[in-house]
């Protein structure tokens, strides 16, 4: 179990202060130091880097559901089970008041799919014949679905830049294309607003100042071959 990653996203998506997590830790009879504090909430490799106790990361889940949901009644007892991701994932549960619908929703949002048995497996006890283990990228899934309701507008991918904030295109660095050079198109929006120029006519021929007439197409009459133009 990845106890730095836990403690470190928790605190992340709620949105807490080292000293309020100490103060969490306090209210179970838990006082971190610090500065061994600020160590256990870096990441593997920073400066300052230091493994987070199981016992820290337990005191701090127990303070987080003694803080949101109340003491537990006088007299309650609860056997002591070692902290496992499976208690993980129940501590958060009580802690932020989530039903089984709600659990699944975010296993879904954070990219793992899981049905109310294989759920109901992980919330058992570990001498419950149904018990089912939790691995660490089920918990690591769980937290990242987690961010996702919690912590919308941080979690939100950023939206690509438009060409024209983002600079000029790979091809207007060489200078402006062959079309652009040319100016706008006759299919442009300003060209169609422009009046058509006049239609050309064809040229006047010279006939010597004779007016051809043309004779109107009809049907032909016929010809009489019976008059032969003398006279009686």
């Amino acid at each position: 179990m990845d106890t730095n990653g836990v403690l470190r996203k928790v605190r992340y998506i709620l949105r807490l202060s080292d000293a309020q997590v100490a103060d969490l830790c306090a209210l179970v009879n838990e006082r971190p130091d610090p500065a061994a504090l600020h160590g256990w909430t870096r990441r593997e490799g920073e400066p300052g880097w230091a493994p987070c106790p199981p016992a820290l990361l337990e005191a701090f889940l127990d303070g987080l559901i003694r803080d949101r949901r109340g003491p537990p009644p006088p007299g309650a007892s609860r056997a002591r089970v070692p902290l496992s991701n499976n208690e993980v994932l129940k501590k958060l549960r009580i802690a932020l008041s989530l039903r089984e619908g709600d659990m699944l929703a975010i296993l879904r949002a954070g990219g793992q799919s899981m049905s109310k048995a294989e759920l109901g497996g992980l919330m058992r006890r570990p001498e419950h014949p149904n018990y089912r283990p939790c691995g660490d990228q089920a918990v690591r899934r769980f937290l990242k679905g987690l961010a996702l309701r919690l912590r919308p507008e941080d979690t939100q991918k950023p939206s690509r830049p438009t060409p024209s904030a983002s600079g000029p295109r790979r091809h207007d660095a060489r200078g402006p294309r062959r079309n652009e050079a040319r100016g706008p198109r006759r299919h442009d929006a300003a060209d169609s607003r422009r009046p058509s120029p006049p239609a050309r006519r064809r040229p006047i021929r010279d006939t010597g100042g004779a007016s051809r007439v043309r004779r109107p197409v009809g049907r032909r009459r016929p010809v009489d071959l019976s008059d032969d133009g003398t006279e009686d």
